[in-house]
């Protein structure tokens, strides 16, 4: 069996063999379990959102057959946290429970997030099987996983997390609703409302006459595109017809359905509209044309976790002119590769040209709290350099939080005060 890894681990560092139960690390436990008849109390096995969904539930029953403890790893990183849950050392702590892409994951490592501590025990789940571990709390971004799963294999998990809701395990932030958190056209629609009602725009009057700010909130206008309904002419008009302002950007709206999704087109104006749609990218595929607002290469990274509010600066697109293209009225872009090395300008250091007005963005942290049922997200906000309002250009689940150094006590403190304000009204 050369292909199968194996450690015996002892969790505790007095331990012998005779008298302290050791920890089997392996690929495939089942091996050892159903061939060699070899059955440890403890068993951590690496697990992967590439492996059959089939595959792992019955490694997971086999696993569970035996008793004792399981755990699964899909990084070298969780396996000393995974041995301090196995030895016990989990007790009197807050057990959270947390399943992840393997990006995330990775994000999270390099955050520091996801290590045990005095008062927090991080457990790995796969939320594919029933929860078959001792958890308080789940926090989870599975909705990434969608292109690796088939919809029966969704429709579990889905089932899985209603089940975790009717045990009463707790869910930081509900499941449904990152399912439109993901979905930037609902988003978007979503949030036009909201900045557009009574409630919203008397808040914001209210703070403007308090600050003696003139500030209004709004997302980009945006229209979606079919072109087998229509035609480039029909386009214009309809872009006319909503007031879209221009530059304008252009976008595949569906990732998975085009190799070219990574190409983006820019427009400086209503002319050049028809000949992008014309194009061989955009004629045969369904798309965004969004409003490019000018703000100065300054993108406004907000990120929020449960009350906390952070601001940070990043660099974005230039104000897009007729010489940034090239001197053309229209041109391709691949998003996967440095805008500086595909446009004209003079790259510039982001530095806060434009320095936002926290209270306004206390509102727009309230609305996306209030829409989405969210607690941990990041929302992208550009000012407008001609007239100083806010657009907001993106929203997050549980975006990466680079360059926030308070992040893991932020986190942490995010997640008991869920626990303990759910656990209260569980009681109540």
């Amino acid at each position: 069996l050369p292909y199968v890894e194996r450690i015996l681990i002892p969790l505790d560092e007095t331990a012998t063999l005779e008298k302290t139960p050791f920890a089997l690390v392996t690929f495939d436990p089942t091996i050892f379990i159903d061939v060699l008849k070899f059955t440890p109390q403890n068993i951590i096995y690496v697990n992967s959102i590439t492996l059959e969904t089939k595959r792992k539930l019955w490694i997971e029953n086999e696993v569970q057959r035996y008793g004792g403890f399981a755990a699964e790893v899909a990084r070298i990183y969780q396996l000393q946290p995974a041995l301090e849950h196995l030895g016990d050392k989990s007790k009197g702590t807050l057990r959270v429970g947390y399943a992840f892409a393997p990006k995330k994951l990775e994000e999270m490592s390099e955050r520091n997030f996801l290590k045990n501590s005095t008062n927090y025990t991080y457990i790995p789940i796969d939320l594919r099987c029933p929860l078959n571990r001792e958890v308080d709390i789940v926090i989870q971004k599975v909705q990434q996983y969608r292109s690796f799963w088939d919809e029966e294999t969704w429709k579990v998990i889905e089932k899985n997390v209603q089940a975790l809701e009717s045990l009463g395990k707790i869910l930081i932030d509900p499941f449904s609703t990152l399912e439109i958190v993901m979905n930037r056209l609902v988003f978007q629609e979503k949030y036009a409302h909201a900045f557009a009602s009574e409630h919203f725009t008397t808040k914001l009057a209210e703070t403007n006459a308090r600050l003696g700010t003139n500030i209004q909130v709004r997302v980009p206008k945006m229209l979606v595109i079919n072109p087998n309904v229509q035609k480039p002419a029909d386009v214009a008009a309809e872009a006319t017809n909503i007031g879209l302002r221009f530059p304008a950007i252009f976008k595949i709206k569906d990732s998975s359905s085009s190799a070219n999704s990574h190409k983006m087109a820019i427009a400086v104006s209503l002319s050049a509209l028809e000949e992008v749609e014309a194009s061989t990218f955009f004629k045969d595929s369904e798309h965004i044309i969004q409003e490019l607002i000018p703000h100065d290469q300054e993108i406004h990274k907000i990120y929020a976790i449960g009350m906390d509010v952070r601001d940070k600066v990043n660099g974005s697109l230039p104000n897009i002119t007729k010489e940034v293209l090239h001197g053309k009225d229209w041109i391709i872009v691949d998003s996967q590769k440095p805008f500086a090395d595909q446009l004209v300008y003079e790259k510039k250091v982001p530095g806060k040209k434009h320095e936002l007005v926290m209270p306004i963005i206390q509102l727009i942290a309230d609305v996306t709290v209030n829409l989405f049922s969210v607690s941990i997200f990041g929302i992208d906000i550009i000012v407008d350099s001609l007239t100083g309002d806010y657009y907001l250009v993106d929203l997050n689940y549980f975006p990466g939080f680079k360059g926030i150094p308070d992040f893991v006590p932020l986190m942490e403190r995010h997640i008991s005060s869920i626990y303990n304000a759910k656990k209260g009204s569980q009681a109540n």
